[in-house]
């Protein structure tokens, strides 16, 4: 059995999903559902603590909560995310995940902007 100093050849290996227990399409739905809510671009159903009610448009003068929505929206966007995520070919995993961040980054970003200004943190 002759010995040679050439390499044996490795076969290439299929892209594997990455050890995240959701991939960056949850990520990046749960991101948009709560961004889009956030900006008020989807209806977020709001809480109204003295009545006890859920409505998607409050009275004015009424206390009305509206995380809730907004969470409710973050969640099914991270749910459509995580089924198309499964989907995805595992090669499209890392940008997934990156897009996902990214988005998450920019989403944070104008959330701090845009609170420090309305009250008055930042000098708006």
């Amino acid at each position: 059995m002759p010995l040679t100093s050439a390499p044996s050849p490795r076969p290439k290996r299929p892209p594997t999903r990455h050890g995240f227990p959701f991939g960056g399409g949850a990520l990046l739905g749960f991101v948009l559902g709560y961004g889009l809510a956030y900006l008020k671009l989807i209806p977020a159903v709001r809480y109204l603590p003295e009545l006890g009610t859920w409505t998607f448009n409050p009275p004015p003068e009424a206390i009305s909560m509206g995380w809730y929505g907004v969470v409710l929206w973050a969640v099914i966007g991270g749910g459509i995310g995580f089924l198309i995520d499964r989907l995805a070919p595992a090669s499209r995993q890392r940008m997934l995940i990156w897009l996902g961040l990214s988005v998450a980054l920019v989403l944070i970003g104008y959330v701090v902007w845009h609170e420090s200004t309305r009250w008055g943190i930042l000098g708006g």
